[in-house]
């Protein structure tokens, strides 16, 4: 075979390569992001393995600062575990390995109680969310009615949480489904993603936001699989709209 028929082939094989490539979806949006981890029993430590693996993939889509996304990590069993605050400045490779060292529990699920914090101390002005200030009351003196007011009030980022999780709970799912309401009436947009194999999905249902299809997620054994979901996920995480709570 002459050279040029060799050259032709190459360059074919190698456009044909990038024709099928999958094109990596970033993010550097003004995300406030929880991402909480299931250590419980009921999520195996292998499947464990792969929720950091995750976790640490989806953290490297992020621009990392404190006026672009904002990341706090935590775990949960039969106890929550804050790791780090929204507020927390770390660079990516730390916080990188401090997910990688998360231990496994292997006890209860109380994701109720995981629940229950994220709405209570870590999306709070005082740990580094950023919340909207509301407008002043009518009449006030700050309610001027001069539109460049508007302008100078610093919008708040979009409040984002993504579970892993079997979406199994020790406390049963009315309680998680009040539990998950509450911090959707605080405006933050709830993203479920389960283990290969077999996940409650009662739970992933009443623990997502709506649309149910496009906030929950299941990991799959396939990379190229893997890749389009998570491209999926850190679009929809970073297009900055509260209508999805």
């Amino acid at each position: 075979m002459s050279i040029l028929a060799v050259s032709i082939l190459v360059l074919a094989s190698i456009g044909h390569v990038h024709s099928t490539s999958i094109q990596r979806e970033t993010c550097s949006k003004k995300i406030d992001l929880a991402i909480v981890l299931d250590a419980s029993a009921s999520v195996g430590e292998r499947n464990y393995k792969l929720y950091k693996q995750f976790a640490n993939k989806l953290i490297s889509r992020f621009t990392l600062a404190p006026g672009k996304t904002r990341i706090a990590v935590s775990y949960f069993s039969a106890y929550y575990h804050q790791v780090t605050a929204l507020n927390d400045v770390i660079p990516k490779a730390e916080l990188r390995q401090k997910v990688l060292e998360l231990p496994y529990e292997a006890s209860f699920t109380k994701i109720n109680l995981a629940i229950k914090t994220l709405a209570a101390e870590v999306f709070t002005t005082r740990n580094g969310a950023r919340l909207s200030e509301p407008a002043p009351p009518k009449g006030t003196l700050e309610d001027d009615d001069d539109d460049d007011d508007i302008l100078k009030r610093k919008p708040g980022a979009k409040l984002v949480t993504v579970f892993l999780t079997d979406s199994f709970s020790s406390s049963g799912l009315e309680a998680m489904e009040y539990r998950a309401g509450i911090l959707r009436e605080k405006g933050i947009e709830i993203f479920v993603v389960g283990v290969p194999g077999e996940n409650y999905l009662g739970g992933m249902a009443v623990l997502a936001s709506s649309p149910i299809n496009k906030h929950s997620y299941v990991i799959s054994q396939d990379a190229k699989a893997n890749e389009i979901m998570m491209n999926k996920l850190v679009k929809r995480i970073c297009k900055v709209s509260r209508s999805a709570v």
